[in-house]
């Protein structure tokens, strides 16, 4: 048996210590004030072969006012999106912090200016997220809709890209809404190629998809899905989600 003394016992509780000194640094001063950008390549089959390829931006969580989140960072994520070109930006809800430790309210006016300089040839197009609705959803609404960001609740939109016809539809938070993707898709015509948001946890997902859909899920959906080699026609995505 191996006697323990008691300066090793000493220099394991200070490497111990040291240790978690230092994730408790990378966890509260580091990793929170990170921003995250992942590519993902999507092979879909059911994307028309006619159809060019669509780069899409996806914004997840933003939840302004969570600890290292500051109208200041926004600015950070907006010039992430736009040096990216991409055809078309979603955001995806949770604009607003909600009950985070260390948390302080950011109005969803301040938010909404901030996002305004996003560009994209298509557009750029929300839903809300449980958070939103919490505070006010109608507010979050409005204020995105006066920066000139189209909001989608239950709602599609026709978008055109290299000549072909293609909707958007964004549905309801799950969490604190009833989806109706009947309703939302309604006015798509049935040989027309759809792409699908919508916040809410992962397990929800897949509620709403179809067949004669092109389903796209929430950002950290996308950022685990396997890189494959795409075919001519397909969209690919980067994801901006800050750490908070």
């Amino acid at each position: 048996m191996t006697a323990f003394r008691p300066r090793s016992l000493v220099v394991g509780a200070v490497g111990l210590l040291a240790l978690c000194l230092g994730l408790a640094v990378w966890a509260v001063l580091i990793e929170p004030g990170r921003l995250v950008v992942k590519e993902v390549e999507l092979s879909l089959p059911s994307w028309p072969r006619e159809m060019p390829p669509l780069t899409i931006a996806v914004v997840a969580d933003l939840h302004t006012g969570a600890p290292h989140v500051g109208p200041e960072k926004l600015d950070r994520v907006v010039s992430l999106v736009n040096q990216r070109r991409p055809d078309l930006v979603v955001l995806l809800g949770d604009f607003i912090v909600h009950g985070v430790i260390g948390g302080r309210r950011v109005e969803p006016e301040v938010t909404a200016a901030r996002l305004q300089p996003l560009r994209a040839p298509l557009g750029v197009f929300a839903v809300l997220g449980n958070h939103d609705w919490w505070y006010d959803g109608p507010r979050v609404a409005s204020a995105l809709r006066a920066a000139g960001i189209v909001v989608l609740d239950d709602e599609a939109a026709r978008l055109r890209h290299g000549g072909h016809p293609l909707w958007l539809v964004g549905l309801a938070d799950f969490d604190t809404r009833t989806p109706d993707p009947a309703r939302a898709t309604s006015a798509v015509p049935p040989a027309e190629p759809i792409i699908r948001w919508w916040a809410g946890p992962s397990s929800r997902r897949g509620t709403a998809s179809a067949t004669r859909s092109v389903t796209s899920r929430k950002a950290d959906a996308i950022s685990s899905s396997p890189r494959e080699s795409p075919p001519a026609s397909s969209p690919s995505a980067s994801s901006c989600h800050p750490r908070s």
